[in-house]
């Protein structure tokens, strides 16, 4: 995982969200609902905020999904805004929770419920809801399954559940380890709020999908070019007496083979480069 630096496009980001306040100021009263307006806003040239965001967004993260490190394509359903602090959260005490080790949040984002109360016109501050600074670019958390795409992870698994806003913190690339056999695990997570969990980042396809790519990294193994057969034949060959004894393993294995599931393999070369 990646820390996501909010300083590099801020002038482009906090542009597009002062914009869209700045339309709202002009018509009046802010809504309660600042997110479900900031969807539908468009600016002069009518092109609607959230994609002018969204592709700032996907700048600053390389192209890749906020948690899985998925490679995202914006001409596609598959993006979908994360709000780093829930966008739900009206009260105080639960909006702190997010704030306890220090980020980008603390000195540039608020409440949006006090921003919206107080009428307020000048930001910084911006309110949570449509902070660029909260916002993140994550994928649809739709993974093969047996017999459909059901959601599996990041965003939308995540849903209304509290998790610390961990891409922010600028030493979570030294935090994350992802082990030889596909796992990922955060060195400060706790048993009562499990992130990894929470985010679905150990779902078994995107264990078997990191365990490829660390394999063929391992071995020197070009995965564009590669015979898919012959490198998913060599890693069977280094599955434990365990995880030949799970027969999901096996299964979701052999899924590679198919089209689909290499096209979406090769989505994740992050895990091949020189970051991980």
């Amino acid at each position: 995982m990646e820390y996501i630096d909010k300083t590099k496009l801020r002038d482009e980001g906090e542009a597009i969200i002062d914009a869209f306040l700045e339309r709202l100021q002009e018509a009046g009263k802010y809504p309660d609902d600042l997110y479900e307006a900031f969807k539908s806003d468009k600016d002069e040239n009518g092109e609607y905020s959230k994609d002018k965001l969204i592709k700032v967004l996907l700048t600053e993260q390389e192209n890749r999904c906020c948690y899985c490190m998925k490679k995202l394509n914006q001409e596609k359903d598959e993006i979908t805004l994360e709000h780093l602090i829930l966008n739900s959260i009206t009260e105080r005490r639960k909006y702190n929770e997010y704030l306890k080790r220090y980020t980008v949040l603390n000195a540039k984002v608020c409440l949006a419920k006090d921003f919206i109360d107080k009428n307020e016109t000048n930001t910084p501050p911006y309110p949570h809801t449509v902070a660029y600074e909260n916002l993140a670019a994550s994928c649809n958390g739709k993974l093969f399954s047996r017999t459909e795409k059901i959601v599996q992870c990041c965003n939308l698994k995540r849903e209304n559940k509290y998790m610390e806003p961990i891409v922010l913190y600028d030493t979570i690339h030294d935090e994350f380890e992802y082990t030889a056999n596909g796992y990922t695990i955060w060195k400060n997570e706790t048993a009562m709020f499990p992130t990894t969990s929470i985010l679905g980042l150990n779902a078994p396809v995107l264990r078997m999908i990191r365990r490829i790519w660390l394999y063929a990294k391992d071995n020197q193994i070009d995965l564009e070019k590669t015979d898919r057969q012959k490198v998913l034949f060599e890693l069977l060959g280094e599955f434990t007496d365990k995880e030949f004894a799970e027969t999901n393993n096996l299964e979701i294995l052999s899924n590679f083979l198919n089209d689909g599931y290499w096209k979406l393999l090769l989505k994740y070369s992050y895990f091949g480069s020189s970051k991980v």
